[in-house]
């Protein structure tokens, strides 16, 4: 899927002492921003894997970022579309919602 850039943004995140809760705050803040532009279908890209089987998996986390994916997994359904691409190597799986 090829698309255009049609808005960028920058959050400071301090006091962020993991990596994990470092990813789900970009994931969660990237949501956010794209449903207050309006968009319907939204690609997320990066090398998160183990975040985004959590926030496809059906019963609740009980992880430290349960919260954060708690919140990506009520963002997510607000598209018609969210696709999310992750890096493995140079390999990028694609999982569809």
């Amino acid at each position: 899927m090829e698309g255009l850039v049609m808005g960028s943004g920058m959050v400071v995140n301090t006091y962020v002492c993991d990596v994990f809760i470092a990813e789900a705050l970009a994931i969660l803040q990237s949501l956010q921003f794209a449903s207050e532009m309006g968009f319907t279908i939204v690609v997320v890209e990066g090398d998160f894997g183990m975040l985004i089987s959590k926030v496809m998996q059906r019963q609740g986390d009980k992880s430290q970022i349960s919260a954060y994916i708690s919140d990506i997994k009520c963002l997510a359904f607000s598209f018609s579309r969210a696709i999310s691409k992750i890096r493995v190597g140079n390999v990028i799986w694609w999982l569809m919602r």
